[in-house]
């Protein structure tokens, strides 16, 4: 989950990269709920893809291209987004935690670019990459539930909502236990601390990816092909699936800026449009099927 780099900083490539600043989806009631601004979203494009092709294009080789189409490939969160807010009061309550996921990211991605461009005129010294640390486990913690709700069968849930707090205790200590050495040894470790992180749930969400596919597929009330949660499903297990190499090889990648390894990220971006194209399907069956989800067993 990182941003391919200038050569004198590492920069976080998250999940979902950038930002939509002229983009944002309100809440049911919110007097920007009534609609949604197509014109307004269209002059955000625009002016957001300039803001980015600025950003990543002022680096040097190999990064220039890859931050810029890792940017683009970001985008492609709106299209889930918008299918998701206009349906929202259809979704049951996993999709409710998979579009909150979304909206989470773009604060995110709002918050990182903003950052990125006042690292970049050193208006700020503190490089933008450490708010991806705290997304982290908020992405692993709304996921793990999102399946927890779709699963019936108590031990599963249970084993779900214990991984949760394993996962966070786990991440609490490790970021403590660089900060009570100081933020200095924060700032230098907690990076390589993450890239673990990242790397335990990536194997984490395969593995209850390829359970609650199986689990569907001998399910044979349900077509599968209908569910929205086959959709969800299979892009967590593809996405988590194609980036574990990154996530787990990341260091080696950036060691070597002239080799030819560095070209995964291009793989990185590509895997990132598959899975929100693939939320994009999720979010537009709902409504064909029958509103209950859970997977029984």
């Amino acid at each position: 989950m990182y941003v391919a780099v200038p050569p004198t900083d590492r920069f976080r490539m998250t999940v979902f990269e950038p930002a939509f600043s002229q983009f944002f989806f309100a809440s049911p009631g919110h007097p920007a709920a009534t609609g949604f601004d197509f014109g307004t979203a269209a002059t955000g494009l625009i002016n957001m893809i300039g803001a980015c092709k600025s950003l990543c294009l002022s680096t040097g080789e190999p990064f220039r291209w890859i931050n810029f189409i890792g940017f683009v490939s970001g985008f492609t969160c709106i299209i889930p987004l918008i299918i998701g807010y206009r349906k929202r009061r259809s979704l049951d309550p996993g999709l409710r935690l998979l579009l909150i996921n979304l909206q989470v990211v773009f604060l995110v991605e709002v918050i990182s670019l903003a950052l990125g461009l006042l690292y970049k005129h050193h208006i700020i010294t503190i490089p933008p990459q450490y708010i991806y640390t705290l997304y982290t486990p908020v992405e692993f913690i709304l996921f793990m539930l999102m399946f927890r709700h779709w699963h019936a069968g108590t031990r599963i849930r249970a084993a779900l909502t214990g991984t949760v707090w394993l996962y966070l205790c786990a991440w609490l200590i490790g970021n403590g236990i660089l900060l009570s050495q100081g933020f200095n040894a924060w700032q230098e470790d907690q990076l390589d601390m993450n890239d673990i992180y990242l790397s335990v749930q990536s194997v984490l969400f395969i593995i209850i990816s390829i359970v609650t596919l199986l689990k569907m597929i001998n399910d044979e009330t349900t077509p599968v092909v209908s569910n929205p949660v086959f959709w969800v499903t299979a892009a967590i297990l593809f996405y988590f699936t194609g980036s574990l190499f990154i996530f787990t090889f990341q260091s080696l990648i950036l060691s070597d800026l002239t080799s030819n390894i560095i070209l995964a990220w291009y793989l990185h971006s590509a895997l990132n449009i598959v899975k929100y194209a693939l939320f994009a399907v999720a979010f537009s069956t709902v409504g064909k099927m029958h509103p209950q989800f859970n997977i029984t067993g």
